[in-house]
């Protein structure tokens, strides 16, 4: 009960309801502080569901963005503008990693293309054995470019998480902020 009660106190303190006697400017700062403790809670509620939509390999692209509409402003959006500014850098993260799972599979289905034709060069002529090392080649060559693409990645997905961060920030700055200018104006 003792938590109850403590978790009762929490949510009080994140909530600030405007009275009926509250000026106007006061009103919408008390409404614009709560936004920011509604985003902060929905971030954290709703960024599992999102990772498991792009996680799901079964789903293409028209498919993901059907699944993700209960977080979209629009509901037949022709782009994707989400709700919650965080959710939407979230989802941009979960593409990003979506892409590196992608990349991953194509490397090591290249590494085992690769082995299978250096297994293939001994029993070769010299000029097989030259096609081989060829194709050995380009597939290194393949690789090597995957790889970069995944080293790009993971500096985006680095980007995207500073700026969460930086907007969960803003987020708790802002509604502290708007709830002293609340209590002062009292």
């Amino acid at each position: 009960m003792r938590y109850l009660s403590l978790y009762e106190k929490f949510i009080t303190e994140q909530t600030i309801v405007p009275d009926k006697a509250d000026p106007e400017m006061t009103v919408s700062k008390k409404n614009t502080a709560n936004q920011y403790t509604d985003w902060l809670n929905e971030f954290n509620q709703q960024k599992n569901q999102i990772a498991a939509i792009f996680a799901d390999k079964s789903l293409d692209d028209k498919k993901r963005k059907e699944r993700l509409k209960p977080f979209l402003q629009d509901e037949n959006p022709k782009e994707m503008v989400f709700k919650n500014d965080l959710l939407k850098i979230w989802s941009d993260v979960c593409n990003l990693n979506r892409k590196i799972t992608d990349l991953d599979t194509n490397i090591e289905k290249k590494k085992v293309e690769m082995d299978t034709e250096q297994k293939n060069a001994p029993a070769q002529d010299a000029d097989g054995a030259k096609r081989v090392q060829q194709n050995v080649d380009l597939i290194k060559q393949m690789i090597s470019n995957f790889e970069l693409d995944r080293q790009g990645l993971e500096q985006e997905i680095l980007k995207k998480e500073k700026e969460k961060d930086l907007k969960i920030k803003q987020y708790q700055t802002e509604f502290k902020k708007l709830k002293q200018e609340i209590n002062l104006n009292k």
